[in-house]
């Protein structure tokens, strides 16, 4: 197993595991965004035929598989929110294919239309995306980018909902429920400076890249010798 950190590995332990076939190696998305070379917010602007806006917000925003039921409410709390940063560029990326997510594009595509520096891409590219990110102001929404990548860059990210629970979440993530105030709050929060100034230079969670030559690493290391597997019991590692 192959794990992007270190409590994911004690889960799988605890779940019988042996450690000595777990490595901790980080996240592959990392080391994506590591080797994305940098695009300028200008050229992407450019590129992407849209009014140079010198800040922006990245959003993405996917639908809640368990808890689709209110979905149009938590969109509408979300745009109501939005409303209170016309001086920055909203940026939207589509849903996923998950059910729900043709609504949540429906909706984003409508609001857009009648919202001032707002933009909605069913597709950007890795590397338009992740120079997005590099150099928004901040990550909105539930997608897991705000948790993994995003970190690494040093951006805060305000996730949104349930759907990133049980995750580990960076110093720069800010929480956030679907009221619109408490949204507004943690966005506000996500922007200051004193909340920037906090953010260590070693914020990820998920390692800092080279991930591919670690597992590789660990493999050529690997006996290939077919063995019965073991049951590992977590009290023998406590």
């Amino acid at each position: 197993h192959f794990v992007c950190a270190k409590a994911y590995r004690d889960r799988l332990i605890k779940m019988g595991e042996s450690p000595s076939r777990i490595f901790e190696v980080g996240a592959l998305g990392i080391e994506q965004c590591a080797s994305v070379p940098f695009i300028s917010r200008k050229q992407i602007f450019e590129n992407l035929k849209i009014p140079l806006i010198d800040k922006h917000f990245l959003i993405t925003y996917h639908p809640e598989t368990n808890q689709r039921d209110s979905l149009e409410l938590k969109l509408k709390s979300i745009f109501e929110s939005l409303n209170n940063y016309s001086e920055y560029a909203k940026i939207f990326t589509s849903a996923n294919c998950d059910e729900g997510g043709d609504l949540v594009n429906l909706m984003i595509k409508k609001y857009v239309s009648n919202s001032h520096n707002s933009f909605f891409f069913e597709n950007l590219g890795s590397q338009y995306y992740v120079n997005l990110m590099r150099q928004a102001e901040v990550i909105i929404g539930n997608s897991s980018s705000g948790i993994i990548e995003a970190p690494f860059f040093r951006v805060p990210t305000v996730n949104i909902g349930v759907r990133q629970k049980g995750r580990i979440f960076a110093q720069s993530i800010v929480q956030s429920s679907y009221d619109s105030n408490e949204l507004t709050k943690a966005i506000n929060q996500s922007l200051s400076s004193e909340f920037r100034e906090m953010i260590p230079m070693n914020n990820s969670k998920y390692g800092s890249g080279e991930v591919a030559r670690k597992i590789i690493q660990h493999i050529l290391k690997l006996s290939l010798k077919t063995a019965e597997k073991e049951f590992f019991d977590w009290c023998d590692y406590e």
